[in-house]
């Protein structure tokens, strides 16, 4: 929202935030008739910048979405066109999937080629605005990593138990919230030297299995004090090993 925006700029931060396009037909009408081409910056992603009242917009497509809207759009007009003569007015207008389609006269019920055309205009576009001065393909990028953050959420929430919380006073509060953020920096920190750094096969579960499988008993023999350490299966040694740390010794005298 704009209220969400302002609050923002407020704070210092930068943002980029994806536009609905279909609801803002003036500013549609305006960026989908821009001329400039697209240009390609990787698979998939076809960027061009437009400039509509001072504001910057980054106008994006993905060719293979393009595709996939298309022929969804194909399947719906055919279904469509078989009710049409079958299907009472309201049958067909209170869907959405049909309605766009639509001209409705009275009782008369009838495909709008216009609207079709219309509609086939928006495949595979998505529109980004931002605060920023990154390139058109940066603010594309780092728009399309937006399921980090999402994947970031779902990981404060499980494993990492930030809900639900089970404190009442605001500090408890706080403090519950600051370890949880804490232990999620330390396993993004652990994710990007296992996958990014170290290129490790497995998933993060994975290694956490084979980490728990080295287990630590004390034990006492003829009066010395002995630490033993299970033999640590072969993930946990890469995992060790991608850390940069020596996996612990399988024998220690305590005394």
């Amino acid at each position: 929202s704009e209220k969400n925006l302002d609050a923002l700029d407020e704070a210092g931060y930068d943002w980029i935030v994806g536009i609905r396009l279909r609801n803002r037909p003036r500013l549609a009408e305006v960026l989908l008739s821009d001329p400039l081409r697209f240009r390609s910056v990787e698979e998939n992603l076809e960027v061009k910048e437009v400039w509509v009242d001072g504001i910057r917009y980054v106008l994006c497509r993905n060719p293979d979405q393009a595709r996939r809207d298309a022929a969804r759009r194909a399947a719906v007009l055919e279904r469509l066109e078989a009710r049409l003569d079958r299907s009472g007015v309201k049958g067909l207008v209170t869907r959405s999937g049909f309605r766009r389609f639509l001209r409705v006269h009275g009782e008369e019920v009838s495909l709008d080629p216009e609207k079709v055309e219309r509609d086939a205009r928006y495949d595979g576009l998505w529109v980004l605005d931002t605060s920023t001065d990154l390139p058109a393909d940066e603010v594309a990028q780092a728009y399309k990593s937006l399921w980090r953050v999402e994947r970031a959420f779902r990981t404060l929430k499980s494993p990492l138990e930030l809900r639900p919380v089970r404190h009442w006073t605001e500090p408890r509060i706080r403090g519950h919230v600051a370890l949880c953020f804490l232990a999620f920096l330390v396993r993004s920190a652990l994710e990007r030297r296992l996958f990014e750094e170290a290129d490790l096969h497995a998933t993060f579960d994975e290694i956490l299995d084979a980490l728990h499988r080295v287990q630590q008993v004390h034990v006492d023999v003829k009066g010395i004090p002995l630490e033993l350490v299970t033999e640590p299966p072969p993930l946990a040694h890469d995992a060790f090993r991608a850390l940069g740390m020596r996996p612990p010794p399988r024998l220690r005298t305590l005394a």
